[in-house]
């Protein structure tokens, strides 16, 4: 998401848009449920995948899980949206968006489960927003709805996130 807001304002739509009633935070929202719709008809895609051709079972707790999913896909989208508010332009956005994408992607288990990890760190990962986030999908997934700790960090993140985001944004 990054490069796309960032490259609207290089190109000066942006600045066509601020001429019209469209507050930010409606542009930034709607940039919101557009990208994080798209991820989460991605994740229903990967988990009927998975269960169709490869029998991996579904989650057990399934209300649970669909909500912390999307409490992860907003959480994720509002680190973008602030990206693009910070950014002066597309290869900026690009530099930051690489530079926020490792950090998230370890404290979210993926090259290193959160399970084996030395206890201080990941007491630590789990206030990040998507390490918080993939505790609560895997609660989820075994049978145990999530944690409130794990949804609230990870709705408090994408509440500051998204705050920031529509605070910082500039049209041009």
């Amino acid at each position: 998401m990054p490069p796309i807001l960032t490259g609207y304002r290089e190109h000066g739509i942006l600045r066509r848009m601020s001429t019209t009633p469209v507050r930010p935070s409606a542009l930034l929202v709607s940039q919101l449920v557009l990208l994080g719709g798209g991820a989460l008809v991605s994740a229903v895609l990967v988990v009927a995948v998975g269960r169709i051709a490869f029998g991996v079972a579904l989650p057990h707790q399934l209300g649970g899980y669909v909500l912390a999913l999307v409490l992860a896909a907003a959480g994720a989208m509002s680190l973008g949206l602030l990206i693009c508010a910070l950014a002066r332009g597309e290869k900026a956005a690009q530099a930051l968006g690489a530079a926020a994408l490792f950090p998230s992607m370890f404290t979210a288990g993926v090259w290193l489960p959160v399970q084996t990890m030395p206890h201080l760190l990941r007491a630590i990962v789990e206030y990040t927003p998507l390490g918080a986030a993939s505790q609560a999908l895997d609660q989820a997934a075994r049978g145990d709805f999530p944690g409130l700790a794990h949804l609230g960090v990870t709705l408090l993140w994408t509440v500051l996130l998204g705050a920031g985001a529509v605070r910082w944004f500039r049209w041009h």
